[in-house]
């Protein structure tokens, strides 16, 4: 630990993030692909990841997207969540726009979390197909719409990169939308 701290205080913001991430979490994983215990200290992570985040490390944002998501206890944490997936986003990442709208989900703003899907999914349409499907499905942010929730899970049962989550969870819904059921939860989140 004691050389990964020198290299976070003399080299770049991945020297800083990985530091950061490790004191945060608790492990780190060695160029050997061990994965390593150290004491965990949430305040010198997220110093760390901060300073690194501020140096456009998109990895750093995301580290800290997660750990204040993972707070939920209060709006703030959220928010703060809100903020470094934003930040990624501008930087190029192409998930981060599915977790602002799971942000914005938890923070009931059904109208925000659909308008970020739809960005999500523009920029990289896997991350966010099932999720912006099932909004149009259940008219959660937006009109319900049930031939464009269909349209959108054929896309992922489609698409050969779609996980298998997503293919399970897309005819899943088709089968609901061909009996004409609709979900209990509304939300777009399984």
């Amino acid at each position: 630990m004691k050389l990964m701290k020198k290299a976070a205080q003399t080299g770049g913001s991945d020297d800083a993030w990985r530091y950061g991430a490790a004191r945060l979490n608790g492990t780190y994983e060695l160029c050997t692909g061990e994965i390593c215990r150290c004491r965990r200290n949430v305040k010198e992570g997220v110093h760390w990841l901060g300073l690194a985040a501020k140096q456009g490390c998109i990895g750093a944002m995301l580290e800290l997207s997660c750990h204040y998501y993972a707070q939920q206890s209060n709006r703030e944490n959220l928010r703060k969540a809100l903020y470094w997936d934003k930040k990624a986003w501008e930087m190029g990442d192409t998930v981060a726009g599915y977790n602002v709208a799971l942000t914005y989900s938890k923070l009931g703003n059904r109208k925000r979390c659909h308008e970020w899907l739809v960005r999500g999914y523009r920029r990289c349409p896997w991350s966010a197909c099932v999720a912006l499907a099932k909004t149009y499905l259940c008219g959660y942010g937006v009109r319900q719409d049930v031939r464009k929730a269909e349209q959108l899970f054929m896309e992922v049962l489609s698409d050969s990169e779609s996980i298998a989550d997503d293919r399970r969870l897309a005819r899943y819904y088709l089968k609901m939308i061909q009996r004409g059921e609709f979900p209990d939860d509304d939300r777009p989140y399984p």
